[in-house]
């Protein structure tokens, strides 16, 4: 299945993350850890989506995370990023990296900030 987006044909899944439009997550919640990102156009008015970060499978993840941005964003704009929630067992790394910046969270889609966890 294909998705049309203004310009933009998406396929179905990048990397087990499918856009589902605004409001239904990217991806499955994990059993495991998580952070749950809100990603988007800096004016978050043509694309965005939420999507589940797995302390687990976070290079995975970033990847596919990574690779439905470059297909949603076709006008090549600035990505907005923000940390929406998190699992119980990463609250202090959740709020450590939210307080990192108060303008976009996008360091949270870099592997060395995971890497920083584990």
């Amino acid at each position: 299945m294909r998705h049309r987006i203004a310009n933009a044909v998406l396929t179905e899944k990048q990397n087990d993350i499918e856009y589902n439009g605004f409001w239904k997550p990217a991806n499955t919640k994990p059993d495991g850890e998580y952070v749950l990102v809100w990603v988007s156009d800096w004016l978050k008015q043509d694309w965005g989506f939420y999507c589940y970060i797995s302390l687990d499978a976070y290079k995975q993840d970033l990847d596919g995370i990574h690779g439905l941005i470059e297909e949603l964003n076709f006008r090549g704009v600035d990505v907005y990023v923000e940390m929406v929630d998190h699992s119980p067992g990463l609250k202090e790394f959740y709020g450590k990296e939210y307080n990192k910046s108060k303008i976009s969270h996008y360091h949270i889609l870099k592997p060395e900030t995971w890497e920083r966890v584990i």
